[in-house]
């Protein structure tokens, strides 16, 4: 019929353990976005470059 008591519990705890996770997960990936764009960023004048040359 309902939950019982020891079901919400076991959610709590997977909560607790899931949640902070999901967050240092988040935390990495914004890190890697953001140095995929500086190493494209210090690419642009090799680019170019090489562009000219052709």
């Amino acid at each position: 019929m309902g939950f019982s008591l020891i079901e919400v519990l076991i959610t709590i705890v997977i909560l607790m353990v899931g949640l902070p996770r999901l967050a240092s997960l988040q935390g990495r990936a914004s890190t890697s976005q953001l140095e995929s764009y500086q190493r494209s960023q210090a690419l642009m004048p090799t680019i170019k470059c090489c562009r000219l040359c052709d």
